[in-house]
């Protein structure tokens, strides 16, 4: 039973079914990089992108994650969830500020199918922007799973997986260690006709405390059949 909380309507959410919902078989879950965009440094945002980060509270061998590891946003996906869903639930590790989630946006390259392993499963990548607000203190929705980390520059994580690799998750490792980051950030720029914004696509009164509350009773898939 598809348990799929927002609601259809228009062309900018067709669009962004289509640059999500392009796999048929659906992946164990969806992990989420958000890159800050700051408006005064064009160049800088290009050549050192900053990510935001957590740190993990709790471990979980499933999805082998130990505490105290620096993470990404990311989430399992819930039994019949679709992946639109499934990505609007990373976000609570992000954030439970509705006006900062609907400035997030994203690209038709943002979504990339089955972009990392986490121990034998494979989990999709969805790399969205924040224009701007990087001053603006961010709390996480889901304070039990982890806690706010920051804003790291790509550089700064590669360094540390040189340095000292046991304090990343193994997928940040995987996604900071390619080119799939520059790369978004390069269409982010080079296209920005093609950026859709999540306030384009949540309904008005989407809550992601709510959204958040209905979702966390769902099973995951991981240890069931998929």
């Amino acid at each position: 039973m598809n348990k799929e909380i927002i609601v259809p309507g228009n062309e900018k959410l067709f669009s962004a079914r289509q640059t999500i919902e392009s796999e048929k078989r659906p992946s164990a879950g969806i992990a989420m990089v958000i890159i800050g965009i700051d408006p005064n440094k064009n160049g800088e945002n290009i050549n050192s992108p900053v990510l935001w980060t957590n740190i993990e509270k709790k471990p979980k061998l499933e999805t082998d994650r130990l505490a105290g590891q620096i993470s990404f946003p990311s989430d399992t996906r819930k039994i019949g969830e679709d992946k639109l869903s499934n990505m609007l639930g990373t976000l609570p590790e992000f954030s439970g500020n509705d006006g900062l989630i609907r400035s997030l946006s994203f690209t038709s390259s943002s979504y990339i199918n089955e972009a990392i392993k986490i121990k034998e499963n494979h989990y999709d990548l969805m790399i969205v922007f924040l224009n701007g607000f990087l001053a603006t203190p961010i709390i996480p929705l889901d304070g039990n799973e982890v806690s706010a980390n920051g804003w790291m520059r790509l550089e700064e994580l590669r360094k540390l997986q040189k340095e000292n690799p046991s304090m990343l998750r193994s997928f940040v490792e995987q996604i900071i260690g390619g080119e799939l980051i520059g790369k978004a950030v390069d269409d982010y720029f080079r296209f920005p006709k093609e950026r859709i914004p999540f306030s384009t696509i949540l309904p008005r009164n989407f809550s992601i405390a709510n959204f958040y509350k209905v979702r966390e009773k769902l099973p995951d898939v991981i240890g069931r059949s998929q």
